[in-house]
């Protein structure tokens, strides 16, 4: 489902897009929120990410975004913006399952590595 999700945006290489993807306790989709940002730069809305976890009553999160470079690499802001990212809805009961890289034909996973 993520990588479907993701493989839609990935032909659109001017801008980084993002997904969002809620999931039950026992990792139903239940619901998908989807952002677009600029070739360099996406802007997570993480109080909307918050209220919308809690609206659907998804304990789990999984995201996702594209790097219209190729490169699956994070940047230090993705990083710094996942941790971040992370705390908050640790502070609300939410966990975050991994988030996923995608860049042409490779991708980089925050859980694999470790970073979550």
């Amino acid at each position: 489902m993520f990588a479907h999700v993701l493989s839609h945006f990935h032909s659109r290489r001017n801008a980084e897009m993002s997904v969002f993807i809620f999931l039950s306790a026992r990792g139903e989709v239940v619901d998908v929120m989807i952002q677009e940002g600029v070739i360099d730069a996406l802007p997570v809305p993480v109080d909307h990410v918050i209220a919308r976890a809690l609206a659907v009553r998804a304990p789990r999160l999984l995201i996702g975004h594209t790097h219209p470079s190729g490169d699956p690499r994070p940047s230090d802001r993705d990083i710094r913006t996942t941790r971040q990212l992370c705390a908050r809805l640790r502070r609300c009961g939410i966990t975050v399952a991994d988030h996923i890289i995608l860049a042409q034909d490779s991708y980089f996973s925050f859980r694999m590595h470790r970073l979550l």
